[in-house]
């Protein structure tokens, strides 16, 4: 019960990010929010900082450290966009 209830936090926090980053496009509040998922133990929270940074923020060194998380927590498509970051 315990893993199910964790499980619905998480989808309910990307939820929340999602509604902040593409519907309201407050960036700023949705990195808040995938802070909190990966908190509450969701990887692929890593992986859409990552992307936070580098697509919105243009911040290559911080994508790279957040899909350097990514990919050690599993996240083998990490690995791909660390390759493509032009750094």
């Amino acid at each position: 019960i315990l893993k199910e209830r964790k499980r619905v936090i998480i989808n309910f926090l990307i939820i929340i990010q999602v509604l902040y980053e593409n519907e309201y496009g407050n960036y700023e509040e949705a990195e808040k929010w995938y802070k909190k998922a990966v908190g509450a133990g969701d990887a692929y929270g890593y992986f859409d900082l990552g992307i936070l940074y580098e697509k919105r923020y243009g911040n290559y060194e911080e994508a790279m450290k957040w899909y350097t998380k990514a990919y050690e927590n599993g996240i083998v498509n990490a690995i791909d966009m660390m390759n493509n970051l032009p750094i």
